[in-house]
């Protein structure tokens, strides 16, 4: 699953196997994350016990710290969204999918969600929703949280999608803001930053900036991470230092990127300088702040700005965390199946007809290859909650494991394909905002040769929720090649062409060539 790490220093980009959302068109895809092996460890690093719910319109807090210090950030993340709003072309701040925040109580129990002991935080899409997992224990983690959370409200417009300089370098320069009182303060300079630009031989070339499909085009991902945040400080903060507007180009240029044929494109239709001026201005601009000893900064009254109250925190029950925490081991695949099983066993020691513990035990089970003893887990919680959506999950999932054990065309695997798909709508009727189960529906469709509109009609569903994503355009272009659309099979595997990199790149590039009989594409 594609992750973002805020290091104090520096930026990592880490990559988690997804279970159907794997090398997403807008976020990178790196190594995995290695998980620990489960054991006395978790138990003893990852408390299940005090944590607290705060709600908002646009998010869902899970905390393990101290209840001052959660309600203080969620004030401050509502704050932080208002002033994305006056800053952008974001436009909406509604949750396409479900938004959740973990805030641990420690850096020891956020251990076991990261990779590495420099990240801070980081920011997860799934089939289930968009997550964000910290801990407050390190000195940068608000910035950490402002910048992952600036991923999320990207993520969250949907079919817009953001050239890579420019969902890091803002990201970046939106960490760096401040709160205090009613005067918010934008521009400040992320960690290591003047130290990367510093030490460069000289800056990059805004044209190999632009021109980044991938966080892998970069040579050097910390300068590459440094002038992309230079660069959008420029575009917001530079005329007042007596510099040309160009916030209006760049926002054009963001709009152009969209259809244009390329970043070159995008730039003529775009910006009323050459690509040679715009390389001229930024670092004139970087001289002239460097001599000043400070940049400037952008400063928002947030009496102007409309800002929602937060709802008082509740308790969450030691059960409850526990199948949170199970499921978000579990959005790391198989890798991830045996530390999901652990937490979910220990949710039910604590309350042993937990429906949704049993549910994701049954599903981790699944991915651990034990179908009959996942049939028993769903069993039990069957006889708990039987319309749970999890539950239908689970029903789907073994129910494909079966079938994929079986000869596709033989009667018992349609029969099985027929009866995860009812078990996957169940699951949409049951919560129509989690793009999982349309996914889910979609792909069991390419198990086999049957027909294969009602998998269009779900792949396409999951899409206009969650915007773009690799694997899934991939996955439908194949069902429109099988239904004979090659028109709209092409535009799903341009899209993946146009906006991925690595394996999911190449899959396109190659069904291209398929598709045109063996040209290159």
């Amino acid at each position: 699953m594609p992750v973002f790490a805020r290091a104090r220093s520096h930026c990592a980009i880490v990559s988690l196997v997804l279970l159907a959302l794997a090398s997403c068109g807008r976020l990178p895809s790196l190594p995995s994350l290695p998980l620990l092996p489960p054991g006395p460890r978790m138990d003893h690093d990852i408390p299940i016990d005090g944590w607290i719910r705060v709600r908002s319109p646009r998010f869902d807090l899970l905390s393990g710290a101290d209840r001052s210090r959660s309600m203080a950030l969620a004030q401050n993340l509502e704050v932080f969204a208002a002033v994305v709003a006056t800053t952008s072309n974001i436009d909406s701040f509604e949750p396409k999918v479900p938004a959740r925040i973990f805030l641990f109580p420690d850096e020891r129990a956020f251990s076991h969600f990261r990779f590495a002991s420099w990240v801070a935080g980081q920011m997860r899409a799934t089939p289930r929703g968009l997550f964000i997992a910290m801990s407050l224990d390190l000195s940068n983690s608000r910035e950490a949280l402002f910048h992952e959370y600036t991923h999320y409200l990207q993520a969250n417009q949907g079919s817009m999608y953001y050239p890579v300089w420019y969902r890091e370098g803002f990201a970046e320069f939106l960490s760096g803001t401040r709160i205090r009182a009613h005067l918010v303060t934008l521009g400040g300079v992320p960690d290591g930053s003047i130290q990367t630009l510093d030490g460069a031989p000289e800056l990059v070339p805004v044209e190999e900036l632009f021109g980044a499909r991938s966080y892998g085009d970069a040579e050097d991902l910390s300068l590459f991470y440094a002038q992309s945040w230079l660069l959008v400080h420029f575009f917001h903060a530079a005329p007042q230092l007596g510099f040309p507007h160009r916030l209006e180009e760049m926002m054009r240029f963001l709009a152009e990127s969209q259809s244009s044929a390329s970043p070159a494109d995008a730039y003529r239709a775009s910006f009323s300088a050459s690509p040679a001026e715009l390389d001229r201005e930024l670092s004139d601009y970087w001289k002239l702040a460097r001599s000043r000893g400070s940049f400037p900064g952008l400063q928002i009254d947030t009496r102007k700005l409309h800002i929602p109250p937060i709802a008082p925190p509740t308790e969450v029950v030691p059960d409850a965390i526990a199948t949170e925490l199970g499921f978000l081991f579990l959005d790391d695949g198989p890798r991830g199946a045996r530390l999901a099983e652990r937490m979910f066993e220990r949710a039910l020691a604590r309350a042993p007809r937990n429906s949704g513990a049993l549910a994701g035990l049954a599903r981790a089970l699944i991915q651990a290859g034990d179908l009959d003893g996942a049939e028993a887990a769903l069993e039990r919680a069957r006889s708990e909650n039987p319309e749970s959506t999890s539950i239908h999950m689970a029903d789907g999932e073994l129910a494909m494991a079966r079938a994929r054990q079986l000869d596709p065309s033989s009667a018992d695997a349609v029969d099985l394909r027929r009866e995860a798909r009812a078990a996957f709508r169940r699951a949409i009727e049951a919560d129509p905002r989690t793009p999982e189960a349309f996914i889910s529906l979609g792909r069991s469709y390419l198990d086999s040769d049957e027909e294969v509109t009602l998998g269009i009609e779900a792949l396409s569903q999951a899409l206009r929720r969650i915007g773009s994503d690799a694997d899934v355009e991939l996955d439908l272009g194949r069902l429109y090649l099988r239904a004979g659309s090659g028109d709209s099979a092409r535009t799903h595997f341009e899209n993946v062409l146009r906006w991925s990199h690595g394996s999911s790149r190449d899959q396109a590039r190659q069904l291209l060539a398929e598709l045109d009989g063996g040209a290159g594409s």
